[in-house]
């Protein structure tokens, strides 16, 4: 993949959830992965230990328990206006990791 074509589309749907609500669907979409990640995450009492340890240094172990209603409560407005605020161009650095090319000197 051209490294080029991939940032510009990149730039693209950055500039999409900027100028754009996201679709329903695409909401519906992000909740139920952030849903599955959620359960594997806590497949173990080990992993759910370890999340209320850490949510209870970090902010509020309760937290670990309404997920769901949290990720419900998230509308495309608010997914623009974080995108606004944290996506735009003039907040992001860019670099590019390429392999070398062939029989190049190492």
């Amino acid at each position: 993949v051209d490294p080029a074509k991939l940032q510009a589309a990149i730039d693209e749907e950055l500039a999409r959830l900027i100028d754009e609500d996201v679709s329903a669907p695409e909401l519906k979409r992000a909740r139920s992965i952030l849903a599955a990640a959620d359960a594997y995450e806590l497949e173990s009492a080990l992993d759910l230990a370890e999340d209320l340890g850490q949510l209870a240094v970090d902010a509020d172990w309760r937290l670990v328990l309404t997920s769901r209603e949290r990720y419900a409560a998230v509308k495309a407005k608010h997914v623009r206006a974080v995108a606004k605020q944290l996506l735009s161009r003039d907040r992001r650095v860019v670099g590019w990791s390429l392999p070398a090319a062939e029989g190049a000197a190492r």
